[in-house]
């Protein structure tokens, strides 16, 4: 975690971004820091023996992971780690090559005209796709709404295969942090620090809608 950059979220880092929702991540070298929550269990087994171990038993290839560039709304959606489940706040380390392949493997969960000449071309595209992106809006480490919006990234099948023993280099515990400063949380409190992710304009509109 030392290589992690933290100071007071940007207020104006997403204000100009097309329909208000900017691909902005904490970007560490050649590495991208994503987020995620876990029960107890799962965290334990991926902090002893890596993600994509043979000896990490409670990781499930079966189900669907989530993903999210944004600590602040990760912390948000899980009261700060107090919800059933999700008690354990982790910071997911990928390389750079791993994430981009996860953007090419994205599609847009929303039924926008910009992307989706039809509603089946919708129902098909989402019904295979191996990462889904869903957008929710940012706030500050205090709850408070900012006025963009920020990315979660939904994994399953062959996207999740790759996920677990490709893309993904490393990951940490960030759970100590979250809950030392969970009861003393204020909006300029600092937190990794995030900047705009390039992208063609292809694939912001592919991601975004927008």
């Amino acid at each position: 975690m030392s290589a992690v950059v933290w100071a007071p979220q940007d207020r104006t880092a997403g204000l100009e971004a097309p329909g208000g929702r900017p691909l902005l991540g904490c970007t560490i070298g050649e590495e991208v820091l994503g987020f995620q929550a876990h029960g107890e269990e799962v965290a334990d087994d991926l902090l002893a023996h890596g993600m994509g171990s043979p000896h990490c038993r409670a990781w499930r290839l079966d189900l669907t992971t989530r993903l999210r560039l944004s600590l602040p709304a990760l912390l948000a959606r899980t009261d700060w780690g107090r919800l059933a489940g999700r008690e354990r706040i982790l910071g997911v380390r990928m390389s750079r090559a791993g994430f981009d392949a996860m953007l090419r493997s994205s599609v847009l969960a929303e039924n926008v005209p910009s992307v989706y000449a039809s509603a089946a071309a919708f129902r098909l595209a989402t019904r295979y796709a191996g990462v889904l992106v869903t957008w929710h809006g940012e706030v500050d480490p205090n709850g408070d709404p900012l006025p963009w919006q920020t990315p979660r990234f939904s994994l399953r099948d062959q996207a999740l295969h790759a996920f677990t023993h490709d893309w993904v280099i490393g990951v940490m515990d960030l759970t100590p942090w979250v809950r030392q400063h969970r009861d003393h949380r204020s909006s300029g409190m600092p937190v990794p620090v995030c900047g705009p992710i390039p992208v063609s304009d292809a694939d912001r509109l592919r991601l975004t809608g927008a």
